[in-house]
């Protein structure tokens, strides 16, 4: 969760325990149990760790995090299946989950994100899903029939009486494709949300980054 007096604008990023985020560098080495770490916005590669015993909200063990700018080279994008949370000043509370862009060539008939929780709107574990478009050909619809078109969804896991406005988007700097929504939706009606059909498909392979061969799906709760 979000700790409490965390600063507008800064970011908490999911990190798995057992690693340690070596700043400037490209990955992770075996350290001390890091559950979270905190990202300010004066200071994007700093991370301060807090330790603790692990908890059912931290994210699986397959999640990484790349120190570094998110749209510098390959070694500073943060990795796939990362997710990072980022309480704006605005007020609106923004996820990114940076995806394997492989996924977009393969069999895949769903592509989940880590874990991650939304404190400052409501209470509960979520989860981005991407799902490609329906396909006649052999296989139905996967990414690899669809040409890496597809929608975005997100999922409450947990029992939830929240209600959420929600926008959803793709790519970063330079390659966003803008924001789609606002949808409203009552989770206590229904556990998934997506964007009605006439709005959902996005052509992901348009926002790919190819130096790192992954891409960005946006989430902001407004």
């Amino acid at each position: 969760a979000m700790p409490a007096g965390m600063p507008a604008g800064a970011a908490m990023i999911m990190v798995p325990g057992g690693y340690v985020g070596a700043p400037n560098s490209a990955g992770f080495m075996p350290g001390i149990s890091l559950q979270q770490a905190t990202m300010t916005a004066a200071a994007p590669s700093a991370l301060l760790a807090a330790t603790g015993p692990s908890s059912p909200s931290a994210v699986a063990p397959s999640s990484r995090v790349a120190a570094g700018s998110p749209m510098g080279s390959p070694s500073s994008r943060a990795q796939p299946q990362t997710v990072s949370c980022t309480q704006e000043a605005d007020g609106v509370f923004r996820v990114r989950w940076t995806v394997d862009a492989r996924k977009l060539k393969g069999n895949d008939k769903t592509v989940v994100s880590p874990p991650f929780e939304i404190p400052s709107k409501a209470a509960g574990t979520f989860k981005m899903m991407i799902n490609p478009t329906p396909s006649k050909l052999k296989g139905g619809a996967t990414f690899r029939n669809s040409n890496g078109k597809g929608s975005v969804q997100l999922k409450c896991d947990t029992a939830s009486e929240s209600k959420l406005a929600i926008r959803f988007s793709i790519g970063d700097a330079g390659q966003e494709e803008p924001p789609r929504g606002p949808l409203e939706h009552n989770f206590a009606l229904n556990g998934v949300c997506g964007l009605p059909r006439e709005y959902a498909e996005w052509d992901f392979t348009k926002v790919v980054h190819e130096p790192s061969k992954t891409f960005v799906v946006c989430l902001e709760l407004l």
